[in-house]
């Protein structure tokens, strides 16, 4: 499961940390190499997620909003693509 992540230099240390700790947590038992990349707007009012691995893997999905800001809302839509 290696897993590379670029997290924009936008966000708090406490954030940045617990998304790196969600990702890493989500594709831990996942085969192949795996890179997720959030990259943030000037405002912070919105999250770009790309999610790319193995067998030419590509998703993508803008968090918009404090509601979509959510550790636990933002890991159930990657769990949903990984398992779609």
């Amino acid at each position: 499961m290696p897993l590379s992540t670029y997290i924009g230099p936008s966000l708090d240390i406490e954030t940045n940390n617990a998304l790196k700790t969600m990702l890493m947590n989500l594709f831990e038992d996942k085969p192949g190499n795996w890179h997720a990349s959030i990259v943030l707007s000037q405002s912070n009012n919105q999250w770009d997620v790309t999610i790319t691995g193995p067998d030419d893997f590509e998703w993508r999905r803008c968090f918009r909003g404090p509601g979509e800001h959510n550790m636990n809302f933002i890991r159930s839509r990657i769990q949903e693509a990984l398992e779609g």
